[in-house]
């Protein structure tokens, strides 16, 4: 599958027809959207594309929906996800999640579902909590992954974040655990929407063939349309993070090496 003559073309289309049209999308449960680009560089570079639609279907239930590509320095992914959940209170969200990747030009596919949370542990601090299990189907690899992010607003404009994602991959003759830990701010403009973020970031791949571990810079930018951009907003009016759960071995082309054994 070409991605940029599919997955991406598709993306900005419906991103387009999302942002572009948010009053008619209204009548339809149509909550808020976003579109975010971030590059992460160092000794191994990545570029991120993402937009995720959030929907209420009920005054308490809701679903939101995530497409995009990453791009590292050997190759590049593009991914859908779905998150159905339940929003009993302002100070909390939580449901079920699906993901599917697909690599650009190569039959390499990747499935996830899980669980996940956002909650409001004060009332400047949401955190966020992601556990779930992955299939790759062309070689049959599985592997399972936690992961958590946590926000702490210092004012309506600026916040402290944080986040680690463990996954861990074994097989007869694979075992490998991919780590990803970042720390950094984010601020934002709640007038027109605009959030910027910028930290630093820790990867590695611990495993018997010795991978190099990476501390980088990151920096990105997010828009959104409807709802509360601001830094201090509830658990309940932020969209769930898409997840990556092979970031750590996409960057060291550990997971496309599986792939051709």
């Amino acid at each position: 599958m070409n991605l940029q003559q599919s997955i991406l073309p598709a993306a900005l289309i419906a991103m387009g027809t999302i942002f572009a049209a948010p009053a008619t999308a209204q009548s339809i449960g149509f909550t808020s959207a976003d579109l975010s680009y971030e590059f992460s560089g160092s000794d191994y570079t990545v570029h991120s594309l993402n937009g995720r639609a959030d929907f209420a279907i009920t005054g308490a239930h809701g679903v939101q929906f995530d497409l995009g590509l990453t791009k590292f320095d050997n190759s590049q992914f593009g991914h859908v996800a779905a998150h159905m959940y339940l929003m009993p209170s302002e100070r909390q969200k939580y449901g079920l999640f699906v993901l599917y990747e697909d690599q650009d030009n190569e039959e390499f596919k990747e499935f996830a579902v899980g669980f996940e949370g956002l909650f409001n542990i004060t009332d400047r601090t949401v955190l966020e909590l992601r556990a779930g299990a992955g299939w790759i189907p062309n070689n049959g690899v599985d592997y399972i992954f936690a992961e958590t992010n946590v926000s702490h607003a210092l004012s309506d404009r600026l916040a402290v974040i944080g986040g680690l994602s463990v996954t861990n991959v074994e097989e007869t003759n694979i075992a490998e655990q991919g780590v990803v830990a970042r720390l950094g701010l984010t601020y934002a403009v709640p007038e027109i929407g605009l959030s910027l973020n910028a930290g630093v970031q820790h990867s590695k791949v611990i495993s018997k063939r010795n991978y190099k571990d990476d501390t980088a810079i990151f920096v990105g930018m997010t828009w959104q349309c409807g709802g509360s951009s601001a830094a201090n907003r509830p658990a309940a009016r932020r969209k769930f993070s898409t997840p990556h759960p092979m970031s750590a071995f996409r960057a060291r082309s550990a997971a496309f090496s599986w792939h051709r054994r």
